[in-house]
């Protein structure tokens, strides 16, 4: 079955941009820009991609730029190369997938998953960008598994011999793009990529706002003729081909009328061994080094002060709380949410946010915002993987990868 098929993309008309670097019109994926970032992005280009978050004119401000030909549409269909480009620690390292148009699947259909449980909040929040703005401007990121990747291999490295059509660099990644629409090159792909698996580990909320607002122009009657809503943009990585940076979400808990630090403490020593660290350097370090030897463990802020949870008797949780299954993967997120959090905690998940900058969690609980923060390590690839080869779901917010497809270079226009 072709469920992965090359589109007609829009994409920013060559005369804004004549070099073809599109830096000053792309900003972060999902939009994730601090308020005076925002500013500094209004003030470099008007035709920004940003300019269209939280706006509710975002359809008709992009009809205008479909009219005025700031954005054209590609004259045939085609798949898209997509390759990000970083350093780290003096290292080039770089990440190449196919950008293409899943279909969304209908019910009892099952070759899409999701690697982790979806946040309600963000998915009404794009669900309501798509009602207002009537395309995508980003795709969402998955992976499939196969082992016969030679030949697509060669396929895409020769053509990134040729001239990337467009470029732009965003928080150290160098984004670049090459079309596919040579008619050998398209069917290659479509049986290269039909019967496939899709894993969606980025922007699982993206793609259950896109089901919704597909189900939604269907109730409404206004579905067009050729149903692109049936379809979602995406980005497509091969497993044996697919490194990345996982990043964590620091968990940071509100809610407690009576807030007790000592009193929690007391409950999570019977279960996990309390090491108290005097900085957030030293509680970073502490948690690096059970995570070397493998222990699972948390960081921990309130009054001031840092610990460092690390779990000492597994058995004894286990007949406790009746859960073994939670150590199945030995995964920290799992461990944290469904035992500290869920049953020795008891925080609602309404009582929960989320942060993926360490400093900026300990701020929110100084300034009293949370009554306190939990720190996480970075999730293992081998965690991750061990999770999905389980059929499970790691909870939402495990975690955040790096780097990340920029939102504008591609356009996906939905009705």
């Amino acid at each position: 079955m072709e469920v992965f098929k090359p589109f007609l993309g829009r994409n920013y008309f060559n005369k804004y941009e004549k070099s073809n670097n599109f830096s000053r019109f792309v900003c972060p994926y999902n939009f994730e820009v601090e308020s005076y970032e925002k500013s500094l992005i209004f003030k470099k280009n008007e035709h920004n991609v940003f300019n269209f978050k939280d706006n509710r004119e975002g359809r008709s401000d992009f009809k205008n730029w479909v009219e005025g030909s700031v954005l054209v549409q590609s004259k045939n269909p085609a798949f898209y190369i997509y390759e990000m480009a970083y350093k780290i620690s003096g290292v080039l390292y770089s990440l190449k997938g196919v950008v293409g148009t899943l279909k969304l699947p209908e019910m009892g259909e099952d070759y899409v998953t999701t690697c982790e449980e979806t946040n309600e909040e963000d998915v009404r929040t794009n669900f309501e960008f798509l009602k207002n703005s009537g395309f995508s401007s980003s795709p969402i990121c998955a992976f499939v598994d196969c082992k016969d990747s030679k030949k697509f291999l060669n396929l895409i490295n020769g053509k990134m011999i040729s001239s990337y059509i467009f470029k732009a660099k965003q928080r150290n990644v160098v984004h670049k793009i090459w079309k596919i629409e040579d008619l050998e090159s398209i069917n290659f792909l479509l049986d290269f990529f039909k019967d496939r698996v899709y894993y969606i580990f980025g922007g699982v909320e993206k793609y259950e706002a896109s089901i919704r607002y597909r189900d939604f122009l269907r109730e409404s009657g206004e579905t067009t003729g050729e149903k692109k809503e049936d379809y979602i943009l995406t980005l497509t990585f091969l497993k044996d081909d697919f490194s990345f940076t996982a990043l964590p979400y620091h968990r940071l808990v509100s809610g407690f009328f009576m807030f007790d630090s000592e009193e929690i403490l007391k409950k999570v020593s019977e279960y996990f061994e309390i090491i108290h660290c005097k900085t957030l350097d030293s509680m970073r370090s502490t948690l690096f080094n059970c995570r070397r030897e493998e222990r699972i463990s948390f960081g921990f802020y309130a009054d001031e002060s840092y610990s460092v949870f690390v779990l000492n008797d597994v058995e004894k949780v286990k007949k406790v709380f009746d859960s073994g299954e939670i150590f199945d993967e030995k995964s920290d997120i799992i461990v944290l949410n469904r035992l500290l959090l869920g049953k020795i905690l008891n925080v609602g998940s309404t009582e929960i946010s989320y942060s993926y900058v360490d400093r900026a969690a300990t701020e929110s609980v100084d300034s009293g915002d949370a009554c306190f923060c939990v720190y996480l390590n970075a999730i293992r690839s081998g965690e991750f993987f061990g999770v999905l080869k389980s059929n499970k779901k790691l909870p939402k917010k495990s975690y955040s990868f790096f780097p990340n497809p920029v939102e504008g270079l591609l356009f996906y226009v939905l009705d």
